[in-house]
């Protein structure tokens, strides 16, 4: 891409942001001109096609955008929200999934399936999504036409709706609590177990005793945060149907937790998934 192309798509994005259709669809036949074979230029058209009401012509562009960008999820998604405005609900279905395909957490694209799938009567589609762009950072979403219908496999996750990754970040933050405040209180009482492993070894009620009578409960507390941990990655990876992969490192953690004890290691990655893995 050519910085001029470059520019001209980053100034088309800015259109569609602040509403400005026709100077965005402008701008995106002024970067194709120069540069038939960028991606990002043909999407750009695509979406303000859309938006404008000329359906052939988004079509056109998006199919172009995939053959010159066939690996983009976001590519297949805007064709299926296009195809979903203009009634062709099969094709659209078909784009939402080789969306999904390409990216497993891409939740837009499943909740366009998961509408489709239940033949909704009088619901709008879901929003076509702007054009990326690295200099003005995530890209607004349109509000016309607005999806009202976000799809949850499991009703009281929907229902009680922030609550639910509030009460992720509330289990991180307490392991963590637990962590540091166990690393404080027992600091000194584990330094000298360990300097003197023989006599501590051979001494069980000595070990006890240094230790004190809050180790029993710190610990089942620690364990109690570990399963809940797990219980709430594992519900809310069912609701969003997809993203197995990150039970496996909070599976890891949690053995290496019980373990060693060490509490601490687990609480990072349920914050890595609510800031990475969610995608909502």
């Amino acid at each position: 891409m050519s910085e001029k192309t470059k520019e001209l798509v980053r100034q088309g994005n800015q259109f569609l942001q602040e509403g400005h259709i026709q100077q965005a669809f402008d701008s995106a036949a002024e970067a194709i001109s120069e540069d038939s074979n960028d991606a990002n230029a043909w999407m750009l058209k695509g979406i303000s096609a859309a938006q404008l009401g000329l359906a052939d012509q988004a079509s056109d562009s998006f199919r172009k955008t995939i053959e010159l960008d066939p690996a983009n999820p976001k590519a297949f998604y805007n064709f299926a929200t296009h195809l979903y405005q203009v009634g062709k609900k099969q094709e659209s279905q078909a784009m939402a999934s080789e969306a999904l395909r390409l990216d497993p957490g891409y939740r837009t694209a499943r909740d366009l399936i998961g509408l489709i799938e239940a033949e909704e009567d009088h619901v709008e589609a879901p929003p076509i999504e702007a054009l990326p762009s690295p200099d003005l950072g995530p890209p607004a979403e349109f509000q016309r036409p607005i999806f009202k219908s976000p799809v949850h496999s499991i009703g009281f996750i929907g229902a009680i709706g922030k609550s639910w990754p509030a009460l992720g970040w509330l289990l991180s933050f307490g392991t963590l609590a637990l962590t540091v405040g166990s690393v404080i209180f027992f600091y000194d009482p584990f330094t000298k177990i360990l300097q003197d492993q023989n006599k501590y070894r051979n001494d069980s009620a000595a070990a006890q005793a240094l230790l004190g009578p809050a180790i029993g409960p710190v610990f089942l507390t620690g364990l109690a945060l570990l399963f809940l941990t797990l219980v709430w990655m594992i519900l809310d990876l069912a609701d969003q149907r997809g993203g197995w992969i990150w039970i496996v490192p909070l599976l890891i953690c949690n053995v290496l937790c019980i373990c060693v004890p060490m509490f601490g290691i687990g609480w990072v990655i349920l914050p890595l998934y609510l800031l990475f893995g969610r995608k909502s």
